[in-house]
């Protein structure tokens, strides 16, 4: 191979590979978001059934600290119930659809799970096709801001495709 193509060759693999993966995510994302916001909308006609919080909690997920030293923590309520919308007793573990609430301050996680006392009863919402599909509360959580995301990821790829033609033109 020629040495003068050689970094072209490397920057198309590399800006392909990247373009493909920003891609792929922000159809992901927009996929996901779009399914959450559409399973929020039908739930408003799910039948509702008595529930009873078993356990809430809040729980802690760090993330690995980089190299120079800095990790974040996030905070995020933790719920289980149990429901029998007919003869069967089954447990959910769903707030709300779409993503996990998250939080940085452990309080405000606290403040969610208020709502949920253990031993306290709940309107759960369920599906009658498949009722072990539930949820406490019937909205899409984070699906603006994944919407957003999603498309940015989009815009992101299609800029590094159009420099990747641009490279290839030239």
């Amino acid at each position: 191979m020629d040495q003068n193509l050689t970094p072209l060759v490397f920057g198309l693999l590399c800006g392909g590979i990247f373009a493909l993966i920003l891609g792929a995510l922000g159809v992901f994302l927009i996929v996901f978001n779009l399914r959450s916001k559409k399973k929020a909308q039908v739930s408003l006609s799910w039948p509702s059934t008595s529930g009873k919080v078993t356990k809430a909690e809040v729980k802690r997920s760090q993330s690995v600290e980089d190299e120079d030293g800095y990790s974040s923590t996030i905070y995020y309520p933790a719920v289980e119930y149990e429901y029998q919308p007919g003869e069967q007793v089954f447990t959910g573990q769903k707030i709300s659809f779409g993503g996990k609430r998250t939080y940085a301050s452990k309080a405000k996680a606290a403040a969610i799970l208020s709502q949920f006392p253990v031993g306290g009863q709940v309107p759960v919402y369920y599906d009658p096709a498949k009722p072990e599909e539930a949820v406490l509360e019937r909205k899409a959580e984070k699906s603006s801001a994944g919407m957003v995301v999603g498309i940015i990821c989009l815009v992101l790829m299609g800029c590094i495709v159009c420099l990747l033609a641009v490279g290839l033109l030239s």
